[in-house]
């Protein structure tokens, strides 16, 4: 963290960013980030702003908390350059989501500020001030300015003089200087000194007045009301405003010179304004093309000369003095505020405005209402922008502002906007992500509407007809980002106007396109067509986007009609001709092509091989090509067409499956063959397994910009065909004059290359910059041990199980790294290897430039190096060290390190004073011994496929003296060495057996009876893992110094005898015996500190510093109480992915338990029992368990959290109430949760309050309460509710202020529910829940619930669903039941016939109905009702046997899916199947008693069931399925692609009769479609155990 500080007007936004220019240019960061604070921070805004520059894209339904969180994910670790300007007050970082300390990683962060003192509230330590410039440096900047104007003889000394009186502020003299720049008179140079010298008295601030007043010397030199205008209203946008926004605002003041101005002649005149004000250096650039910015020494100017000179009132003028002179006011020409404060209350005081003009505010609030006056308090009102207003519709008085031209309603709540229709002269309407709906008909009376931007109305989906045909002098319409619902009347009213230049447009539907829609001209576009868009663009902004979807309703030949596309993106073009048809030729020619993008793209041929000379040459501008998908392409260009591509920059070629060359051959072509690519910077060839060469013959080519190359996934294209010079076995030697890798800096990318065992090739790479080797298992060295790596300046190792990674002399070479980072190599011991040839002459190691050292997840590392060699690292300034338990120290010899004051280690941030020696002392603990030996020796025995290791090449000697040992990959052998062996390993610390398929005993027997006691007295890490065979050690063994043990994937191993567990299959629980011991006999120091057992049944991970306990994946009903007493003094409890848990009986026998976290608990039905206790209980968390039932916890266990501190409860979709209402609440019941500071509940659909019960509820900690995304919760609870120290509640992102306490609280969730319920009725939803659904039953039926599309019902506890009151919801869509007391879903009384009710029903969802037997009886008069039904869900219906009985019609459902229905036995009869002919997707989860899915009723012997448009198919967890189904039929699935079966156990076959699926692609998400469909065909009827080998599940 660095701060710069000083006074404005120093220059300090121009240093940082010349830093990060610098930085980026250098590559020193992966991502270079540059935002702006100001003094009015947003954190939203700054939050987004970094967001965007990384990549990072929020959802819609994030809150604030959410957002932060992802950034911080996004920042965490990463090598990122975060330049955050201009901060005045102290930011808080975790807030905006920036990590700080050691989630830092080797990020920077710099940032100035006008405020020392601010950096240290931030905790920046390295601060620079600036200063002034001196006298030689200010001289030599403003001669840069002022240019040759200096050197006029008349002036004599005056520029010398004139730059003395600037004072070395810079912004002082590059303005004058500017502003004198062509200044040749005598008499301007006098009167611009005079000036500097003698400042007239002002209202400018008394610290900067001097300064101030030298600055508004160039806004007094601008020669026109023009320019000074402009300036004025630039000055009032906050930095980064585009142009086309102050376009908005601007055009219609009159302030643009010329007359009878079309829109698109203003634009260009007010670019030219824009560009003067930048040479003036009174504008800036902005940080994206089209925007601008303006210092903020020169904006505060600029505002007092508004004020002075324009009669301009802001938020920033005087409350006291300015605001409250009425004579003032009613001068004002300009107000521009922001929010709801003083100054806004002062205006609805009723005071008249008759000159103002321009009204602008932000954040309006409660000043929405001073709007009702605008009539008589503002009659000349022309520009009116209320940006961010939250009331859903405009007040009726609008009308009256006869002369407003210009509207901007941007990021507003408003959704009725008829009233505008009114405003008959408006000729500028932007309403930019705002909530609107519809654009009424009343909007076609805007006949002056010159610009209508409707950009992102992401709500927006109707276009009232003959509304755009209205509209006759609109010129510029932008609609990007709205879902509108085009038809061709709208489209051909759009093409209909004469005046549009500008059109930014989305029509998802290309068959709405009107014939000849292309042929309409016009100057500006981006036009997207179809419903897969990209809306991505090259690294410039092209002015004419096509973006087109296309299918064969459209041809080519009409889109060449678009005039002037500069970027073409083509997805899915097919054709009639057996994609023979050429994609371009003759007729198709876009001539000024800059950027062409073609997505799956269905022609054999690009471009035609017969193409004309000036045909080819028309795509001489191309400078970006991607293609993508494109299946049929054999190559990517003719020769000729190569020869024209002299500006291109960028090439990607992807996916392409039978691509074999980039460049066809020229017909006759015999000669050698150049091609040049004079621009190119970066080329990827991705997944072309087909491509074999560039060109197919002898060539040469010259990349002389190439800075990227990415060659992945392309097999066949070797070292030959890239041009490398490579000497074959044969002697055969490639020439490379220019070869494509011979200067240029390339990134090499080794990624899963997992046959390497060494990379020899790598000194002959002496320009390598960067590499990465990544998971290449079977490398046994990076590098030779001669290897020099002189360029070098990254280099990344991940995944490799390496011993030692580099040699000394290789370390020595490294002048050039910057940084390394070695992670997940399990077997690494050393970074630089101990070759023994420490010496006087020799010893130092010096990494001069290294700035970034990461070493992370290295389970054996025990040093960075062992030998006696001095290492220094006199730049290294991010040292981090996480996850390698078994490091000792960080080095033997001396250790240099004097620009490292901090170093991450295992997740904590620990200061340096005393460099390298303090270093060590950290990593070696304070716990630790001093006295470490690094005597490192040794062994790995690796892919050895020999049936015994043999121990006969090294000494009894070797063997006493190893220290680590490992064995991986020892595919043959049986044992892992004899017991000679085993007795000599006296120093072993590090034992790990790794991928020994037959391995069955770790010691071999040499004796029938043999019973020998082994010693490991220095073991302190066991590892045993994938040894499917090993059974036992059949010895005794002692391992005193233990301090972790891992055993995972040995499955006969990890069996109850020889964990020391003891069954109880009656109870089935897991019992741990007594003593601790690994095995029956075997003694385990009792000081273990890490213990990890993993197999198909649980995995356990326990920590015995924290006393932290984790299981995930536990197969058991129930966890384990024996299980957990085993771990003693349990604290902290997480339970991860346990989908067999029904209730977690046993944490009532944890007494010292503070911490517990309950994560996708699928099965778990409540949490504990009613007398639970949790009395240190601190945090309580439970998220994603959707099984959890109704409520979380009873009043007696709430009543003893008197310790609980954190409760956050998430994404648990049935939980109704936190508290269960046991109906025993009486006016003295309060429950107390004392400690409790933090409470959040999110994302929890169908939570009606915290309680209904009539409790007392008391918070008197209570600081953080966060409600998001809880759409049915009514209020907080029934009884007293008291939280003193709660200031405000978060409420789905908003800040509600609550000064009341808990009956506020209740006020605030009332209100806001029902301005939900309001809003969804107003979408045509209704949701009901308890209570209120009685009434309905009952008759109390509303008018307007006949036009309801979606219903959802909460808790309702009626036996079934009265008919004859739901089928007067004659517009029901969707149906959602959520825990109610349904025993079936439709009933009606006999006499009455309902046979037309839901007609229009497609979805419908059951959830948590547990009484729930049927959808509706068989003899059901209903049985009609769902026969439109597209979409049904089912969870938690326990009751329910079958899902579909057989005489319920089902024709038109395409999407069923079914999860953790525990009753059901199977999914419907072989009948009901057959009329399933929509059905496209079928999913069943969790169903553990469902044996079958299809009943077998006998019914159709040796008829065929047909499953016609199935695509997908999953079984997930279902344990007592043994087939799809048992029939003696055929079973055909036409046209399924995916089918995923996990966690099947007993399903031996799939369908024992005629299977046919073949189409079939993908296998338990992995492709299948190369393989033989006959051969999985048979193993799923015969026996599917070896199929599912061949695709595992990777679910766990």
């Amino acid at each position: 963290m660095i701060g710069v500080y000083g006074m404005g007007g120093l220059g300090k936004t121009t240093l940082v960013q010349e830093v990060g220019k610098k930085a980026e240019k250098d590559k020193l960061f992966d991502d270079f980030v540059f935002v702006e604070v100001t003094e009015t921070p947003d954190t939203k805004t700054i939050r987004t702003t970094i967001a965007k520059k990384l990549g990072l894209e929020f959802e819609e339904n994030d809150d604030e908390s959410q957002r932060a969180n992802k950034l911080y994910s996004r920042m965490k670790d990463k090598n990122i350059l975060l330049i955050i300007d201009n901060i005045w007050e102290e930011l808080n970082l975790k807030t905006v989501g920036i990590p700080s300390g050691a989630d830092r990683g080797k990020s920077k962060m710099l940032m100035t500020t006008r405020k020392e003192d601010v950096l240290a509230k931030m905790g920046s330590t390295n601060n620079f001030g600036m200063g002034i410039l001196n006298e030689e440096e200010a001289w030599s900047l403003f001669k840069k300015m002022a240019g040759n104007v200096i050197q006029t003889p008349e002036l004599n000394s005056l520029p010398n003089d004139v730059c003395k009186e600037c004072g070395g502020l810079p912004i002082v003299i590059c303005t004058i200087a500017k502003a004198l720049r062509n200044r040749t008179q005598e008499s301007q140079w006098k009167d611009a000194l005079r000036v500097l010298k003698m400042p007239s008295p002002a209202q400018f601030p008394r610290l900067l007045e001097e300064e101030y007043y030298k600055i508004k010397l160039s806004y007094d030199y601008l020669e026109y009301d023009e320019l000074k205008k402009t300036f004025i209203i630039s000055s009032l946008m906050k930095n980064d405003t585009s142009i086309l926004d102050l376009f908005k605002s601007i055009v219609c003041l009159g302030i643009l010179e010329g007359a009878n101005l079309t829109i698109e002649q203003a634009r260009n005149r007010l670019d030219s304004v824009i560009k003067e004000l930048k040479d003036s250096c009174l504008l800036l650039d902005g940080r994206t093309k089209g925007s601008f910015s303006m210092h903020d020494v020169v904006r505060a100017i600029a505002l007092t000369c508004a004020y002075t000179d324009h009669h301009v009132f802001t938020e920033k003028n005087d409350t006291e003095r300015e605001w409250k002179d009425e004579d003032k006011l009613r001068k004002c020409t300009i107000f521009s505020l922001v929010g709801d404060n003083i100054t806004t209350q002062i205006l609805l005081d009723g005071l008249d405005y008759p000159e103002v003009e321009f009204f602008y505010i932000r954040n309006p609030g409660s000043f929405f209402r001073f709007l009702e006056g605008f009539s008589t308090l503002m009659p000349k009102l022309k520009v009116l922008n209320l940006c961010r207003i939250q009331q859903l519709s405009l007040p009726s008085s609008l009308d009256v502002l006869k002369n407003l031209q210009t509207l901007c309603l941007d990021e507003s709540k408003i959704e009725d906007v008829a009233v505008i229709g009114n405003l008959k002269e408006l000729k500028v309407l932007s309403m930019k992500n705002s909530n609107i709906m519809k654009l009424p008909t009343r909007m076609g009376e805007l006949t002056q509407l010159r610009l209508l931007d409707l950009s992102n109305c992401r709500r927006l989906e109707v276009i009232a007809p003959n509304v755009i045909s209205k509209l006759s002098q609109l010129e510029e319409f932008y609609t990007k980002g709205c879902c509108i619902r085009w038809n061709v009347e709208v489209l051909e009213e759009l093409m209909g106007l004469s005046r549009l230049t500008r059109l930014e447009i989305h029509v998802k539907d290309n068959k709405m396109l009107p014939k000849d829609f292309f042929s309409k001209e016009l100057d500006w576009y981006k036009i997207f067509i179809g419903d897969i868009l990209f809306y991505f663009v090259p690294n410039y902004e092209p002015s004419r986007i096509l973006e087109f979807k296309c299918d064969s309703t459209i041809s080519l030949e009409e889109l060449r009609i678009v005039k002037n596309v500069e970027f073409l993106r083509l997805a899915k073009v097919s054709n009639h001709d057996n994609n023979v048809m050429t994609l371009f030729n003759e007729k198709v020619i876009f001539s000024n092509l800059k950027g062409l993008d073609l997505q799956d793209i269905c022609s054999r041929n690009l471009w035609d091989n017969q193409l004309p000379m000036f045909v080819s040459s028309s795509y001489q501008n191309l400078t970006w090509l991607i293609l993508n998908g494109c299946e049929n392409i054999k190559y990517v260009f003719p020769s000729f067409i190569v020869k024209s591509l002299m500006q291109l920059q960028f090439l990607e070629i992807i996916n392409c499956e039978v691509l074999e060359e980039i460049v066809a051959k020229e017909e006759g072509a015999n000669a050698i063959v150049n091609f040049v690519f004079p621009h190119v910077t970066s080329l990827r060839l991705k997944n072309l397994p087909e491509l074999t060469a560039f060109y197919p013959e002898i060539h040469t080519s010259e990349w002389p910009k190439l800075k990227e190359l990415v060659v992945k996934n392309c097999d066949k294209f070797t070292s030959k065909h890239m041009s490398f010079q490579e000497n074959s076995e044969e002697g055969e030697h490639i020439p490379r004059p220019k070869s494509i890798l011979l200067d240029d800096k390339i990134k090499l990318d080794q990624v899963g290359n997992d046959q390497y065992k060494e990379i020899k090739c790598l000194p002959d790479l002496p320009s390598l910059e960067i590499l990465n080797v990544d998971h290449c298992s079977k490398l046994m060295t990076l590098v030779l041990f001669s290897t020099s790596f002189l360029n070098l300046k990254i280099l990344r190792v991940y995944g490799c199980n390496v011993l030692k990674l580099i040699t000394p002399s290789t370390a020595r070479s490294l002048v050039q790294l910057r940084e390394m980072t070695i992670s997940g190599c399990e077997m690494l011991m050393e970074i630089v290897g101990n070759e023994g040839d420490a010496t006087m002459s020799c010893t130092a190691i010096v990494l001069d430039k290294l700035v970034f050292l990461s070493l992370e997840d290295l389970e054996s590392l025990i040093c960075f190096c062992s030998g006696n060699y001095s290492l220094s690292f006199p730049s290294l300034e991010h040292l981090n060290i996480r996850e390698c338990p078994t490091m000792k120290t960080f080095s033997k010899g001396i250790l240099n390190t004097p620009k490292l004051h901090k170093v991450s280690c295992e997740g904590e941030t620990k200061d340096l004073e005393s460099g390298g020696s303090e270093l060590n002392k950290i990593i070696q603990g304070a716990d630790r011994k001093q006295d470490i030996s690094l005597d490192l020796k040794y062994k790995a025995f690796q892919d050895d496929n020999s049936i015994e290791i043999c121990y006969n090449k090294h000494p009894t000697s070797f063997y006493q003296n190893l220290t680590q040992l490992f064995f991986w990959n020892c595919g043959n052998i049986k044992y892992a060495f004899p017991s000679s062996v085993a007795k000599s390993l006296y120093q072993l610390q590090q034992l790990k057996i790794q991928n020994c398929k037959v391995l069955e005993e770790i010691v071999a027997k040499e004796g029938a009876n043999e019973d020998v006691n082994f010693v490991f007295p220095h073991v302190t890490f066991l590892k045993l893992q994938n040894l499917p065979e090993f059974k036992a050690f059949y010895h005794t063994f002692e391992w005193p110094m233990l301090k972790k043990l891992v055993v995972k994937d040995c499955d006969k191993f990890m069996t109850s005898k020889y964990l020391s567990f003891q069954e109880n299959k009656e109870e089935e629980e897991l019992h741990f015996s007594e003593p601790k011991f690994l095995c029956l006999n075997d003694k385990i120091n009792c000081d273990l500190e890490a213990l990890e057992l993993k197999n198909k049944l649980r995995h356990i991970i326990w920590e015995s510093q924290t006393k932290y306990l984790k299981i995930t994946h536990d197969k058991s009903a129930n966890i384990s109480l024996g299980l957990l007493q085993r771990f003693e003094n349990l604290k902290e409890l997480k339970l991860y992915g346990n989908n067999q848990y029904k209730e977690i009986k046993c944490l009532l026998d944890l007494p010292n338990l503070e911490v517990l976290e309950v994560i996708e608990c699928m099965e778990l039905m409540s949490l504990v029992s009613s007398s639970t206790s949790f009395q240190n209980l601190k945090v309580l968390k439970v998220s994603d368990c959707i099984g959890l039932v109704m409520k979380l916890i009873t009043p007696s266990m709430a009543i003893s959290l008197v310790q609980l501190r954190e409760m956050s409860i998430k994404d648990c979709m049935m939980i109704t109430e936190i508290v269960e209402n046991e109906g025993d609440a009486t006016i003295s019941t309060e429950i107390v949760f004392n400690n409790l500071k933090k409470l959040s509940l999110e994302k929890l659909k169908s939570l009606t309050c915290f309680c209904s019960g009539n409790y007392s509820f008391n918070f008197p900690s209570l600081e953080d309460l966060i409600i998001r995304e809880c759409p049915n919760m009514k209020t907080f609870s029934q009884g007293i509710l008291t939280t003193p120290k709660l200031p405000k509640v978060k409420y789905d992102g908003e800040e509600k202020d609550l000064e009341n306490g808990g009956s506020e609280l209740n006020t605030t969730i009332q209100e806001a529910h029902k301005k939900k319920a309001d809003s969804n009725l107003k979408e045509l939803r209704l949701t009901l829940s308890g209570r209120d659904i009685m009434p309905i039953w009952e008759g109390e039926f509303q008018e307007s619930f006949g036009e309801v599309k979606t219903l959802e019902l909460i808790k309702d506890e009626y036996p079934n669903i009265p008919i004859q009151i739901l089928h007067k919801f004659n517009s029901l869509e969707k149906l959602i039941l959520k825990m109610s007391s349904y025993q079936e879903i439709f009933s009606s009384r006999e006499d009455e016939e309902y046979d037309g009710a839901l007609t229009n029903l497609k979805v419908l969802k059951l959830l948590g109905l547990f009484n729930l037997k049927c959808i509706s009886k068989q003899d059901s008069r209903l049985n009609s009702i769902l026969q439109n039904l597209d979409h049904l869900a089912v969870m938690h219906c326990h009751n329910l046997t079958t899902l579909l009985p057989p005489l319920l019609s089902f024709e038109n459902l395409r999407i069923l899916g079914l999860a953790c229905c525990k009753g059901m036995q199977n999914l419907m009869s072989s009948s009901t199947a057959q009329s399933l002919v929509q059905l496209e997707e079928l999913g069943i989860a969790y169903c553990e008693m469902m044996i079958e899915v299809l009943a077998n009723e006998g019914d159709i012997e040796k008829g065929e069931i047909v499953f016609e448009k199935l695509e997908k198919l999953t079984l997930y967890d279902l344990e007592s399925l043994t087939c799809f189904c048992s029939g003696n039929y055929t079973l055909k699935f036409p046209f399924l692609k995916e089918l995923n079966v996990h966690e099947c156990s007993k399903m031996k076959t799939f369908f024992g009769g005629d299977l046919s699926m073949p189409k079939l692609q993908e296998l338990n998400d992995k492709d299948c479609s190369k393989c033989d469909i006959d051969t999985i065909i048979q193993q799923l009827q015969d026996d599917c155990s070896e199929l599912w080998e061949r695709f595992p599940s990777e679910v766990y």
